[in-house]
């Protein structure tokens, strides 16, 4: 409410304010005070209304209104993931309370409860339906009605087999008597299994295949060459009394659901041809390219056919569709979709949030995109490779007086999900410049009728461009410059390294970036990079090396890894996911797989995985007295700065049997999903986890690199809400899809 300047100190007589202009003022201020107090009464008037509504209410209401309502033990979880599709808000949940209640007791009331209160993709199944009984002579049941009469499954309907052990199975079991707190679908009477699915479908949009070596013909649709699983893209319920099927949740695609799914207008899986920039598309062909044993199939499809294979992830086409004039390059592009837990990486999702972070309130002074088919609409800079940008760059901040570098900072926008091979020069950063390279999209605005792209204007969302081969960075430092230069990545899947060669450089900052061999800084001479700070924002990257002290490298929600598996060579101080000697090293919420070493380490929510190294090396930190370990998993027997409620020491504690110990030890150890990447559950920790593992983080949820996604606080919630909604005498179980 608008409220007049000293409304009520106008309100007296005029002879007493003169007096108290003459004597100073006390009643002036004593008018105020008072006046202060009366906003806040009318403002509580006019809000008194709208504090009737769950609506509209003011939020520290909801849980009084819940409480009226007797909700209990849920809380919200808004903001833990950049979708939002997976936040929970207590407001909202009050709201459908009522609306709930009037169906409780049934499959569809209890499934969508999950699905709100979770926010994953929940498939309800009343294990009655799947527990065979015996026939009733009286009352015959047909062969797709449930429960079944039979314990024999139908082994001529090959789309129904392929279901057996997931949640749209239609077969019956014989009954299984032990609770369902294990995470397994127990087939009983009493049962209700809510199958939740814990990853999310990423859409991917005109990404280059990458060709098979050795195999004509065949490619991978994953930029790396993995054979990753083809997912569908879910389409949300409309209909809140039916229970969820196939098409309302993210899973990998089968091949005959894909043949059964696809359509001309569309496909699931598209894949076209760009010769010399000429595409075409081609008609998909859903087929089996691996035979039982796994070896590629020999089999090639017909001209103007793409034979996809959704499990493994391959295309294959024939070779009258690749041919093409010596000299003119020859691309394969699929539109297809994958699975994750969550943003982490390089992926075509909004970044918006961490590119604004990155760019610190700096002006672009210069920016030019790199895209194959993109075309200028007007004088800006658009090249076909990435050498060129970084040529222009170089070039362009050459020509700057170095008295202005300090304040030039260029932008560098990958327009495309194709893959290009690294710059075979260095970007020069002198004298505090820096350069943003970015993935995204330069959109073309109208400015007076006249179609233009302005410097600065980016969209980071709706490409994965793929770098082939090691990014080189060469920076130097002005003294006295406002802030530090240096080399900004987003976006970007870099199958290579980042590599700092000798100079000068002040920061090295990824967000949202795969680098898969890491980050490496070298020292020669008076040129150390001793002011390098490494700044790491939900990324995957390998081993970060540096050969003298680096300023320090902060890393958060991020996962950091050696590939070293082998116990031989994994104690080599050349195979440590973190070897930065007389560095500060600060983690949060990350996941590092090898061995840590550096000056100082600050952990907080992070899973230490030792890997294949020894226990007793995973951490050699020089001063143990700075630092801390908190709320996190690392090996006992490790050598680190002081810690506090870490696992496993908080489940070892009072027990002093060595054997006991040992055994413990053993068994809180984190266990993921899969740790290549491009799989679907990208070191997500294990439903078999220790449970003490899963809510080790102070929050109680899990530690780790998915710790912002609250899965065990999720669970938590769904626990405290079922127990209002299920019927007497049922129990219910959570099954996550792996």
């Amino acid at each position: 409410m608008s409220v007049p300047s000293e409304r009520l100190y106008a309100l007296l007589p005029a002879f007493l304010r003169v007096r108290d202009d003459a004597s100073g003022g006390a009643l002036r201020a004593l008018m105020t005070v008072l006046e202060q107090e009366l906003v806040r009464i009318e403002t509580d008037l006019e809000t008194t209304y709208d504090n009737w509504f769950v609506e509209t209410c003011e939020e520290w209401l909801v849980p009084y209104l819940g409480a009226t309502l007797g909700v209990q033990g849920v809380r919200s979880l808004t903001g833990v993931d950049d979708a939002g599709s997976r936040d929970f808000t207590l407001r909202g949940y009050v709201a459908n309370t009522l609306a709930r209640r009037r169906r409780k007791g049934t499959a569809a009331a209890t499934e969508a409860l999950a699905r709100d209160v979770t926010g994953y993709p929940c498939r309800a199944v009343e294990m009655f339906a799947r527990t065979s009984v015996t026939a009733q002579v009286n009352h015959l049941r047909g062969a797709d009605v449930l429960p079944a009469p039979y314990g024999t499954a139908d082994l001529r309907d090959p789309a129904r087999c392929e279901r057996i052990g997931g949640p749209f199975e239609q077969v019956a079991r014989t009954a299984d008597v032990r609770p369902m707190s294990d995470g397994l679908a127990r087939p009983n009477l009493p049962n209700v299994a809510l199958h939740l699915w814990r990853t999310q479908a990423v859409e991917h949009t005109g990404t280059q295949a990458r060709p098979l070596g050795g195999v004509p013909g065949w490619f991978q649709v994953d930029a790396l060459g993995a054979p990753v699983p083809l997912f569908n893209l879910p389409v949300p319920e409309q209909d809140p009394t039916v229970l969820a099927g196939p098409e309302h949740v993210p899973h990998p695609l089968t091949r005959l659901e894909l043949d059964r799914l696809r359509s001309a207008t569309d496909p699931l899986v598209e894949a076209r041809v760009s010769v010399g920039g000429d595409v075409r598309t081609l008609v998909t062909a859903v087929c089996s390219l691996v035979d039982d044993a796994g070896a590629l199939s020999a089999r090639r499809p017909p001209a103007g056919t793409a034979a996809v294979d959704p499990v493994v992830g391959a295309v294959v086409l024939a070779d009258e569709d690749l041919q093409a004039p010596p000299g003119t390059e020859v691309e394969v592009l699929v539109d297809h979709a994958t699975g994750s837990p969550g943003r982490l990486g390089a992926g075509p999702y909004d970044r918006t949030t961490s590119w604004l972070t990155q760019r610190d309130d700096g002006v672009v002074t210069w920016q030019a995109g790199v895209g194959r088919d993109e075309v200028p609409v007007g004088a800006e800079t658009v090249v076909g490779d990435l050498d060129e940008a970084v040529l222009a760059w170089n070039a362009a901040v050459a020509g700057v007086p170095a008295a202005d570098r300090s304040g030039m900072t260029g932008l560098v926008v990958l327009l495309d999900s194709r893959s290009y091979a690294a710059p075979a020069v260095a970007v020069d950063l002198p004298d505090g410049a820096r350069l943003h390279v970015v993935a995204g999209l330069w959109p073309v605005r109208d400015e007076d009728g006249v179609p233009a792209r302005a410097v600065g204007d980016l969209v980071p969302a709706g490409v994965r461009p793929h770098v082939i081969g090691d990014l080189l960075v060469h920076g130097t430092v002005q003294d006295g410059a406002p802030r530090p230069g240096g080399l900004l990545l987003n976006g970007l899947l870099v199958e290579g390294a980042v590599r700092v060669v000798e100079g000068d450089l002040e920061r090295l900052d990824l967000a949202s970036c795969t680098v898969t061999d890491g980050v490496a800084v070298a020292v020669a001479g008076d040129d150390r990079n001793e002011r390098l700070e490494i700044v790491v924002d939900r990324s995957i990257v390998g081993p970060a090396v540096a050969a003298g002290a680096v300023t320090s490298l902060r890393a958060t929600n991020s996962v950091v890894r050696t590939d070293v598996e082998d116990p031989d060579l994994a104690d080599d101080p050349a195979t440590r996911a973190v070897d930065l000697p007389g560095t500060a090293v600060v983690l949060d919420g990350c996941t590092v797989v090898g061995g840590i070493r550096a000056r100082t380490l600050w952990a907080s929510e992070c899973v230490l995985d030792e890997g294949a190294r020894r226990p007793a090396r995973a951490l050699e930190i020089a001063v143990r007295q700075e630092g801390c370990l908190r709320f996190s998993y690392v090996a006992p027997q490790a050598a680190g700065p002081r810690r506090h409620r870490c696992e496993p020491d908080e489940s070892l504690v009072g027990l002093t049997d060595p054997a006991t110990r040992a055994d413990v030890v053993a068994r809180v150890r984190p266990v993921y999903d899969g740790t290549s990447i491009g799989h679907p559950g990208f070191f997500l920790l294990s439903p078999g986890c220790p449970s003490r593992l899963r809510t080790a983080a102070a929050d109680g949820s899990e530690p780790g690199v998915w710790h912002h996604l609250g899965h065990a606080l999720r669970m938590s919630n769904l626990t405290a809400a079922l127990q209002q909604y299920l019927r007497f005498g049922l129990e219910a179980g959570a099954v996550f899809d792996r």
